[in-house]
């Protein structure tokens, strides 16, 4: 009886034994299969059948885990869980298995290439610093020396500081000679090069890859970079013969549409558009309904519109396009919007006939269209010029004076017309934020104010702006607001200058009678503005509105809080920041940069958004700073007080509110420069 107790004992465990590794063995055969097909695979985005293989391993491996708990092969399925995991692009959830298993099983045969693969994970997920350390504590490591040092070079490819990725890469290919991965290097070597405009190198470095030494799909990528390469260059011949080349090679048959696209650039370019229509007007008939005879007809499109302002046949162009186009394929968008800014396009023109509307918006509406969405410079000019040449009188003239000195600024870059046009409007519109700009303009161009031939409004203000900014000397600066306010009344500058005024009276000159008188004038001036309420505010006669709002706020919760007296739930409560208004994005003029020390970055802190209320006082400057949401790292926290309170504001906008609160958020990033950081008190927070 006993031999037979035993006997079933004996095979009860051998079948509980054959379970678990039954369980185990279909799931590591799940995840080879898988290997197989990502392996073989030519496309970047992992396959669903792959994916599908390595979900199921994922299944198997965790029953392993949750109903055999003591079985031998606990460390196998953690390993290839967190595996499956990184293929299926789940990063976070294999860093957790892979950090399972080197604490539950730290002597395990997996930990070393666990803490390998986490390091990629960590690269995947954009945490340079973490992957940075982690990588070269691995380059130590014999077994891993070769395959570290290449993800070192990854990693600063990934970060785009390609002077690092560059030294690394050609530091590997030195190392390590016979690599596999060279013709790799080659490939990323020459995007790197292209990139940054080096063409003659990044030819030199495609030349140099052999086929079969990367994937297909990218070494046909390579043969059509090198053609652009030869283009850019200058030798026309050469990148057409290349492309040509490649157009009658058999091996290409599938990228031969693409390669018609790129012999139709080239033509292009050259300004043989007979040649380029014919090689893209040929490329949906050969290829039809596939994203190259897409950018086909998208490409005449251009050509229609660009070249030729046949303004209907390339909005036909664009419709085919968009018809043509895989579905969710990015050209169909762009053909669609194109398509759009042509139907608005014909729109316009018909408006121009509608004598109920206004002629000079219609063609401001119609210019900017021209230049922002079709590209069409020459056209937009055209019809900024038609409203100075018929209604030079009508408010928006100077608008249209200042955009076309602009267009040929920064377009045409043509600086001899931007002169004049911006020159038309110190003289013929003095009086507008559009000669402020006008001043700027050529401020930048290195032209003393004092080199002006106009003395307008706008270079007394800059003028006192710079003795009060850059020179610091305050009397000459209120000389020059005095001149602005005595001589220009009905100017925008006057308030300005008031306020300015006011401002060095306060707060350099410590003079308040003087403040006081100042601001009265003001706000008997300009009743009913932002100016009076501004002047107000500093007499003492009015609450600034956000205080008011944050005080009634108060008041209210305290009543709420005495006839409530129950628990509000936290979901209800409302927080009494929320009637402080968010700074608008584009009041920024210059953002403060974010410093501190490399060694703080904190994976779990990167890309957290925080909190801030700042003052912002009249004139764009960040007086006073209270971080809401800490991150609890003096270091860190202190950083992002003296960002919050260096960065600069442009008061100079329409809208701008200054002398006010508001909510500032920012983002935590990587310092933006590596500097010798002292840590110098604490954070300004909750003062």
């Amino acid at each position: 009886m006993r031999k037979i107790i035993l006997g079933i004992l004996l095979v009860a465990l051998v079948c509980c034994s054959c379970v678990y590794y039954n369980t185990f063995f279909l799931a590591k055969k799940y995840y080879n299969k898988a290997e197989n097909i990502r392996l073989d695979s030519e496309e970047d985005d992992l396959s669903s059948e792959a994916a599908d293989l390595y979900t199921k391993a994922i299944t198997k491996a965790s029953k392993v885990l949750a109903v055999y708990p003591d079985s031998k092969f606990i460390p196998d399925a953690l390993f290839l869980i967190g595996m499956c995991y990184y293929w299926t692009g789940d990063y976070i959830k294999s860093i957790r298995k892979f950090d399972e298993l080197t604490y539950a099983f730290p002597n395990s045969k997996f930990v070393e290439d666990s803490q390998y693969y986490r390091a990629l994970c960590e690269l995947k997920l954009g945490r340079f610093v973490t992957a940075y350390e982690s990588l070269l504590a691995l380059q130590r490591d014999e077994k891993f020396k070769e395959r570290a040092s290449f993800m070192l070079a990854e990693l600063h490819y990934e970060k785009k500081d390609y002077p690092k990725a560059i030294a690394a890469y050609k530091t590997y290919l030195e190392e390590y000679p016979d690599s596999d991965k060279q013709g790799f290097i080659y490939y990323r070597l020459g995007h790197i090069y292209y990139s940054q405009e080096f063409y003659q190198e990044a030819l030199n470095m495609l030349l140099k890859i052999e086929r079969g030494t990367i994937r297909s799909t990218d070494f046909f990528e390579s043969q059509l970079l090198i053609g652009d390469c030869l283009y850019k260059v200058g030798r026309i011949a050469d990148a057409i013969g290349h492309y040509e080349s490649i157009a009658s090679n058999e091996l290409y048959r599938r990228f031969w549409g693409k390669v018609e696209l790129a012999l139709g650039d080239v033509y292009y370019l050259e300004d043989d558009t007979a040649q380029a229509r014919s090689i893209w007007e040929g490329i949906p008939v050969s290829y039809p309904r596939t994203e190259e005879a897409a950018w086909a007809y998208y490409k005449l499109g251009l050509m229609y519109q660009n070249k030729y302002g046949d303004f209907t046949t390339a909005r036909e162009m664009y419709e085919l396009a968009y018809s043509e186009a895989p579905r969710d394929s990015d050209i169909k968008e762009l053909a669609r919007q194109k398509s759009f800014s042509m139907g608005k396009l014909e729109e316009y023109k018909e408006l121009l006939t509608d004598t109920t509307q206004s002629y000079v918006e219609v063609q401001i509406k119609l210019a900017e269209m021209y230049l922002m969405e079709l590209e069409h410079v020459d056209s937009a000019v055209s019809s900024y010029q038609n409203i100075l040449r018929h209604y030079s009188e009508d408010s928006l003239a100077p608008k249209a004076v200042y955009s076309i000195g602009w267009i040929y600024e920064n377009m045409k870059k043509d600086s001899k017309k931007a002169d004049e046009y911006y020159s038309i409007l110190l003289t013929d519109y003095p009086e507008t934020d559009y000669a402020f700009g006008a001043v700027e303009y050529f401020k930048s161009r290195g032209a003393a104010l004092d080199s002006l031939r106009v003395k307008t409004v706008a270079y007394y203000f800059v003028k006192a702006e710079e003795f009060l900014f850059t020179y610091e000397w305050e009397d000459s600066a209120l000389k020059y607001y005095n001149y602005v306010i005595e001589n220009y009344n009905g100017s925008q500058f006057v308030p300005k200058a008031m306020a300015a005024k006011a401002y060095i009276y306060e707060n350099i000159l410590y003079n308040n009678e003087k403040a006081s008188e100042t601001y009265q004038e003001l706000a008997n001036m300009f009743p009913g503005t932002d100016y009076e309420e501004l002047a107000l505010v500093k007499l003492g006669e009015k609450e600034p509105e956000v205080e008011k709002k944050r005080r009634e706020e108060t008041e209210e919760r305290k009543v709420e809080k005495e006839e409530m007296p129950e628990e509000i739930p936290e979901e209800e409560e409302e927080d009494i920041a929320g009637v402080i208004p968010e700074v608008p994005r584009e009041w920024i003029k210059e953002r403060g940069e974010l410093i501190y020390p490399e060694f703080k970055v904190q994976r779990d802190l990167l890309g957290r958004k925080v909190q801030t209320e700042i003052f912002i006082n009249y004139f764009g400057e960040v007086k006073e700073v209270k971080l809401k949401t800490p991150t609890n790292d003096a270091v860190i926290d202190t950083a992002l007080v003296r960002a919050a309170r260096s960065t600069i504001f442009d008061w100079t906008i329409e809208d701008f509110k200054g002398d006010k609160w508001y909510r500032y958020i920012m983002r935590i990033t990587e310092p933006e420069r590596d500097v010798d950081y002292r840590f110098e008190g604490t954070p300004l927070q909750n003062r």
